[in-house]
């Protein structure tokens, strides 16, 4: 006999080194997964995340990352954040840690809405600002905990959660 959550379950669906393309193909975003979640489900848009991570630029150089012990809450769609990150943490699952590359297009540079974007310490303004919106970047993300919510009326004046 066989238990059906088990075939369900992360470990019997997601492996380690899987990559997933997280928007339309073509390498835009992509995940690569670096420790299998728990759970089965993950974040929708408007789901509120909590992560841990490290970011930085293809040549390695760090930008911005988490402190020890600390995570970071935002909702899944906030364009205050950039959409390769909550691109990527869409496809996530609970406890998994991913590699999220993404162009510079889906990171700090997308066109109309870059001064809605909130930019990491030191990349605000002047040369940081050009830098950072000119390059393509990765995030090493956990997604440590989400809670999944729902917009009543689709005008985002009332969630469910």
């Amino acid at each position: 006999m066989f238990n059906s959550d088990e075939l369900d379950s992360a470990a019997t669906i997601d492996k380690v080194g899987d990559v997933a393309d997280c928007y339309h193909g073509s390498g835009k975003v992509t995940k690569e997964i670096l420790q299998v979640g728990t759970s089965k489900d993950k974040p929708i848009l408007g789901s509120l995340c909590r992560i841990k991570y490290i970011a930085y630029f293809y040549d390695k150089e760090l930008f911005d990352q988490t402190q020890d012990g600390e995570t970071h809450d935002f909702y899944l769609g906030d364009v205050r954040y950039i959409e390769g990150l909550w691109r990527g943490l869409q496809e996530m699952r609970e406890g998994e840690k991913a590699k999220i590359k993404m162009k510079k297009k889906y990171a700090f540079g997308r066109p109309g809405e870059i001064d809605k974007i909130k930019f990491p310490p030191g990349y605000e303004t002047g040369e940081g600002r050009v830098k950072i919106t000119s390059k393509s970047v990765i995030f090493e993300v956990e997604l440590v905990k989400f809670i999944r919510r729902s917009d009543v009326n689709h005008n985002g004046a009332m969630f469910k959660q």
